[in-house]
């Protein structure tokens, strides 16, 4: 061959053995000749079994996703779908219903945004947290009749985030980035907004005053909200949920001014979330029914709650008290479990233990009766809805000196018992109370152990995807990713967790944080990252996405070398029914071609793939010759990741070894798909194969 890089002379009865070759980064193999002297006789060693076949990783592939996902979450639909920005139609309905248009001042400054955005493509909508810029934005997208896409920055690489496509309403809150990366985005602003418009489709930017003056815009692009009356949000939302004349009965009510007073938008819905639990009672509009609504969205915990803490303390008070918060955290698990708990709070907060210190006293069934549970169907329940998480929230809230022992103790019920009610109430407590650390405290503790790790990620999940602490729920998650430091349980966690509803949701997010955790050298780690990219891979819109991240791996550090090309085998197995899922069809996109062409090179040029690969390599021609792959297809790839002889010298030897290895009966003969290959290669690369390169082939 005419080339520097052929393979040397090899005795006939072997397959031509591939010389080394400079053109791919160099993997921990291509070391320098001195240090293959330092090491033993390799005769006299068991050669190490390759990565990709190693049990470990197979199992640590096959063992990640144990937890759930967005189940027992006291989320409402709309709002579920608002934190996750999944902006479905008939989401995109009910924002639309229950917007409010003019401000507290009476000003419309909707119009403003949306004349802004059809005649510039771009604006930027200034306001202070809780003034609706969110749902301002998106109706505004939606009547310059765009679909709203919220695009989360990648921190490591912001101009690669900044997407655009035809007929799309790209949103972004600052409020997600770090100043620095606002600084960084403020730079690139200009021609992105550019493209945007070249694009036919238009952006939306949500920013705080301070961080618009970092995002430093043009004056007229800016429109600055102060949000609407919050009586205004109430009846919207409560028209929408009921009745414009249920809404009325309420607006009315001469109460309601003063019970909303200094109230947020938020806490407005949630009073019309109140009242609209009470449309299907008789008495639903009856002063006495509003009443007792106003009281429960004042008092947030009703009296029977405030009473319960609020009383003189006696021994058998405070064993109640504990009973009733174990119940609380436990609800749905089986009493043993909820006494257990009890006894574990008595001890941490140093109660007198009640009654006869266990062994005498009340049975189950009058002490639950005593906090107004009982047993349904064998396990704990609470005679009232929601009472469990009005005793936590009030608890919680109330008795702030106390939450040095409140948190490690409902943190330790999580790793012991499998009720996911522990979660729930954990990510209602944060959201509360604005205590993100509560969740990364629990997710460190429960990591640690295989049995409460499931619900670890299922946490993890939730929290990242969280209107009020999603944002430091993901900061979280990168900042473990990024850190060397970080227990190889929690990075196992975090890779689960861009696997599941995160990645779906904000997958520029979750391939941020997989990458950074691609470098780590723990197999564990690196079979959980590649079964996060095979569970993001079956969505078929994301695949391009994460062949392109995969492929990108193999060029980088040489831990990231490895678990990309890992990461590529692992996708290339990945079937669909018939046929294996990364095979475009035709006709396939050149780009995406080159993309395959480029992980088969790395994948079966890495000392520490290369045989697992090269069994894959043979299952994708043998798909071919099945008729369950485009036999152009697989060829224009192999053929394409041809670029050297060194690849040469890998690529048409694996392929007569499957020839002479496969005896199943073919739809497609095995020989004339070599030849085509052969054909191919000799139309990519005539400098690199020509008759000659296929008369040596022919003699071995």
């Amino acid at each position: 061959m005419a080339d520097s890089e052929s393979p040397p002379e090899a005795d006939s009865s072997e397959e031509i053995e591939p010389a080394l070759d400079s053109d791919l980064p160099e993997t921990k193999e291509g070391v320098d000749d001195e240090v293959h002297k330092e090491e033993p006789d390799e005769a006299q060693e068991e050669p190490p079994e390759p990565l990709l076949l190693q049990s470990s990783f197979q199992e640590a592939v096959g063992a990640a996703f144990v937890g759930t996902r967005i189940d027992n979450v006291n989320l409402g639909e709309a709002r579920k779908n608002v934190a996750t920005r999944v902006l479905h139609p008939e989401v995109l309905q009910e924002m639309s219903d229950t917007y409010v248009r003019r401000d507290r001042n009476g000003d419309d400054k909707a119009s403003e945004v949306e004349r802004i955005l059809r005649q510039k493509k771009f604006v930027v909508i200034a306001g202070d947290e809780g003034t609706g810029r969110f749902i301002t934005a998106v109706n505004a997208v939606v009547a310059a009749q765009l679909h709203p896409v919220q695009i989360l920055l990648d921190p490591d690489d912001i101009e690669r985030s900044l997407i655009t496509k035809t007929g799309q309403g790209h949103l972004i809150d600052l409020g997600e980035l770090e100043e620095e990366a606002v600084t960084r985005l403020s730079k690139v602003l200009r021609d992105y907004v550019a493209r945007i418009r070249a694009a036919t489709s238009g952006l939306v930017i949500i920013a705080t005053p301070q961080e618009c003056r970092l995002l430093d815009p043009d004056d007229d692009a800016v429109v600055s909200i102060i949000g609407p009356c919050v009586e205004s949000v109430f009846r919207s939302h409560l028209a929408c949920a009921t009745s414009r004349w249920y809404a009325d009965q309420y607006a009315a009510y001469p109460k309601l001014k003063d019970a909303l007073q200094g109230a947020t938008t938020r806490e407005a819905t949630r009073l019309a979330s109140l009242a609209r639990k009470r449309v299907d009672n008789k008495d639903c509009t009856s002063e006495e029914t509003i009443d007792e609504v106003l009281a429960e969205f004042l008092e947030r915990a009703n009296a029977d709650v405030r009473n319960l803490f609020g009383t003189t303390s006696t021994d058998q008070s405070e064993y109640h008290r504990a009973l009733v918060l174990a119940a609380s955290a436990l609800e749905g698990s089986r009493p043993a479990a909820v006494f257990s708990a009890t006894a574990q709070l008595v001890e941490a907060l140093e109660l007198e233990k009640y009654p006869g210190r266990g062994s005498f006293g009340p049975g189950s069934s009058k002490l639950l009766a005593s906090i107004d549970a009982e047993l349904v169907d064998g396990v704990v329940r609470f005679r009232r809805t929601d009472y469990a998480l009005q005793i936590l929230d009030y608890a919680w809230g109330d008795h702030v000196y106390l939450r040095k022992h409140l948190d490690p103790w409902i943190i330790s019920l999580g790793a012991t018992n499998e009720s996911d009610h522990v979660g729930s109430a954990l990510l209602r407590l944060a959201e509360s109370h604005a205590v993100p650390n509560l969740i990364v405290d629990a997710v460190t503790s429960w990591a640690r152990e295989y049995a409460s790790r499931a619900l670890a990620v299922q946490l993890l999940d939730n929290a990242a995807l969280s209107t009020e602490i999603g944002r430091s729920i993901r900061q979280s998650l990168y900042q473990w990713s990024i850190m060397s430091s970080t227990p190889e349980d929690i990075q196992v966690t975090v890779a689960e967790v861009c696997g599941g509803n995160l990645g779906s949701f904000f997958p520029g997010v979750a391939l941020t944080r997989l990458r950074h955790l691609a470098d780590r050298d723990s197999l564990r780690v690196k079979g959980t990252v590649c079964a996060a990219l095979v569970a993001l891979g079956k969505d078929d819109s994301l695949r391009e996405m994460i062949l392109g991240e995969v492929v990108d791996w193999t060029n980088s550090t040489l831990e990231r070398q490895t678990t990309g090309a890992l990461a590529f085998a692992t996708l290339a197995k990945e079937r669909v029914e018939e046929r294996y899922a990364f095979i475009p069809l035709p006709p396939a996109d050149q780009d995406l071609l080159d993309m395959l062409a480029q992980g088969w090179r790395a994948t079966l040029r890495n000392a520490q793939t290369t045989a697992g690969a090269s069994i894959l390599a043979m299952e994708w021609m043998e798909a071919s010759v099945q008729r369950q792959a485009s036999s152009e297809i697989v060829t224009r790839i192999f053929a394409t990741a041809c670029r050297s002889s060194y690849d040469i010298g890998i690529i048409i030897p694996l392929a007569r070894r499957w020839i002479r290895d496969s005896h199943e009966p073919s739809v497609m003969s095995r020989e004339i798909l070599y030849e085509e290959l052969l054909a191919r290669i000799e139309e990519l690369r005539p400098g690199l194969w020509n008759r000659s390169c296929r008369n040596a082939f022919d003699e071995m």
